[in-house]
């Protein structure tokens, strides 16, 4: 997919004039790894929605939180009563009551029991927003995650473009030379077809390497949301100055920090696997404690509910009086759920079994941890071993190629063995930078699961 990517971006690359960008001179772009970091956490959607869940949460807390204040409500009713109680007092017959009745006044009440129902529906939702807090925090840890593995990948595709520039620069210094000796007649035709087939190749690598190169530069600027680029974008780094021929001029220049530092930051940010400690971990022991409390809040509704009222309302009649009245009254109600056809016991069921799904994916998501650490600490354990003898490695082929090219200007070696020598040097190096990427995203990975987020910034020496 990369390559497909690189050559695709080559395709436009090569429709370009060989100019500057429409300002008439190259962007210059400056990106250091925490700010990457933190402009993905500040651009993170997923961030951004557990904001709003958490606030949607401190808000549902409020509201529970009144239900245990007192409440005051308007009440009113009408009742037409067809038939009025009479009683005969003598020679006339006394009417108790009215066929029109109503009420209307203002009411206090006030829960006194509920069997804990609301405290433990309270503390339910107390644990919730702790729950949402871990989880804002595990998406802001995510995101860090993301961005310094796509930094990491930005870092590599710049240090391989830079790599295979010089080679090419100095494979174009080459051909110069060797062009210049056929004239003298100290070098053969073969030597000149062979040198120009390696710049060739080297300006393949260039254009592979620098559309790797923006791709990486895209998927950053996806998740730090950065729209500041050309349409078509010709990106090369600071350390190239050197000018090539046959190259468009690029019109995106861009500094990022040492990769070497980089490593050394994320290995500091390296300590242990937090078992009890990561968000992703603390946030589903949230969960399930908040779940329990809510099947408690659910069972608690079976004891009885007691309610203190003060009430002030216009009445009408006054009683057995043709009169309105106002009338003030106080006292207590109290309700039983009787039955409920298994409501209750059902929900507290429910809640109780997703308490425990809750503890599941906690060991669950533990389990995968504990996995990943090993992978990624096995990973660097063969990076770093791999890194050594690439290293070793490079240091003798740089020694061969300086022996072979002494042999071909004195004439005892052909253009090919130069070539051939070269591409060994080149293909080590790359090589190297890749390993140095996929430590720095095991490195990554590793941050992640330490739950470690800011790594201290250093200066780097000049």
């Amino acid at each position: 997919m990369r390559s497909i990517a690189g050559l695709s971006a080559v395709f436009f690359i090569l429709t370009v004039t060989q100019a500057k960008t429409a300002q008439g001179e190259p962007r210059i772009y400056t990106l250091t790894r925490v700010d990457a970091e933190s402009r993905a956490i500040g651009n993170s959607l997923t961030s951004k929605k557990s904001d709003n869940l958490l606030v949607a949460k401190s808000k549902a807390l409020e509201a529970q939180k009144a239900k245990s204040m007192p409440q005051v409500t308007l009440e009113g009713h009408y009742r037409y009563l067809s038939e009025v109680p009479t009683a005969r007092m003598g020679y006339s017959e006394l009417q108790f009551g009215q066929h029109n009745n109503y009420s209307v006044g203002p009411i206090l009440s006030y829960k006194i029991y509920d069997g804990g129902a609301d405290e433990k529906s309270t503390l339910s939702i107390e644990t919730q927003i702790r729950g949402q807090e871990q989880i804002r925090e595990n998406a802001h840890l995510k995101s860090a995650l993301a961005a310094r593995l796509a930094y990491g990948r930005l870092q590599g595709s710049l240090e391989e473009l830079q790599m295979v520039a010089e080679s090419l620069h100095i494979a174009q210094l080459q051909e110069q030379d060797v062009e210049k000796r056929l004239r003298v007649g100290v070098s053969s035709r073969s030597d000149v077809l062979a040198v120009k087939q390696e710049v060739n190749q080297l300006k393949l690598k260039f254009f592979s390497a620098q559309g790797a190169l923006t791709q990486n530069i895209n998927e950053i600027f996806a998740l730090i949301n950065e729209n500041i680029r050309p349409e078509i974008l010709i990106p090369t780094g600071a350390k190239i100055s050197e000018s090539l021929g046959g190259i468009p001029e690029a019109n995106f220049i861009l500094h990022l920090d040492d990769m070497a530092q980089t490593l050394t930051q994320l290995k500091e940010g390296v300590t242990h696997l937090a078992v009890n400690t990561h968000p992703g971990v603390t946030s589903l022991s949230e969960t399930s404690a908040s779940l329990k409390l809510a099947a408690e809040s659910i069972e608690s509704e079976a004891y009885p509910h007691v309610h203190a009222f003060i009430k002030s309302s216009y009445d009408y009649p006054n009683g057995p009086l043709d009169e309105k009245v106002w009338q003030n009254s106080l006292g207590l109600s109290f309700s039983l759920t009787l039955y409920d056809a298994g409501l209750r016991q059902n929900l507290g069921v429910e809640k109780h079994l997703a308490a425990k799904n809750a503890q599941l994916e906690k060991e669950e998501l533990l389990r995968d941890f504990r996995s990943l650490w090993r992978d990624k600490m096995s990973a660097i354990h063969s990076l770093d071993e791999q890194s050594k003898i690439l290293q070793n490695s490079i240091v003798l082929a740089e020694q061969e190629a300086s022996i072979v090219e002494r042999n071909h200007k004195a004439g005892a070696a052909i253009y090919l063995e130069v070539q051939r020598a070269h591409n060994q040097v080149l293909e080590m190096r790359i090589q190297l930078v890749r390993i140095k990427t996929r430590k720095m995203e095991a490195l990554a990975s590793l941050n992640y699961l330490s739950a470690h987020n800011k790594l201290q910034t250093r200066e780097s020496t000049p």
